[in-house]
């Protein structure tokens, strides 16, 4: 009965030290994928609030209607300091523009902040 207990006793042990190790490894896996969210968040300061966007259009009506609120045809708002190189997502920061000139900045941005598509 003694053997048999002991043989019993070692692999409990064995089962809690492979367990542990997993357990570890899981956890440390964890913890690289939270610190990459972590730093993509921080590198994203363009995470645009909604509520700037509409304090922008409440201070700066619409050029092609006059309205506050609704639909622009032909402008969208943008941001006069691109978020990439420091600029602040306030209405201060905010303007509108046509399409096309916006298209024509977005692809100025991409090239300043090192987000250039390739297709």
């Amino acid at each position: 009965m003694g053997r048999r207990m002991s043989n019993l006793r070692r692999r409990v042990r064995i089962i809690r030290c492979s367990w542990a190790r997993e357990c570890a490894a899981l956890w440390a896996a964890a913890v690289r994928a939270l610190a990459v969210l972590a730093a993509a968040r921080a590198d994203a300061k363009e995470q645009r609030d909604p509520h700037k966007r509409a304090a922008c259009v409440t201070k700066q009506p619409c050029p092609a209607n006059g309205k506050t609120r609704g639909a622009c045809p032909g402008y969208v708002v943008d941001h006069i300091k691109p978020l990439c190189a420091g600029g602040a997502d306030h209405p201060s920061n905010m303007r509108w523009q046509t399409k096309g000139e916006a298209k024509k900045k977005d692809r100025e941005e991409r090239r300043l902040c090192g987000k250039e598509k390739t297709f």
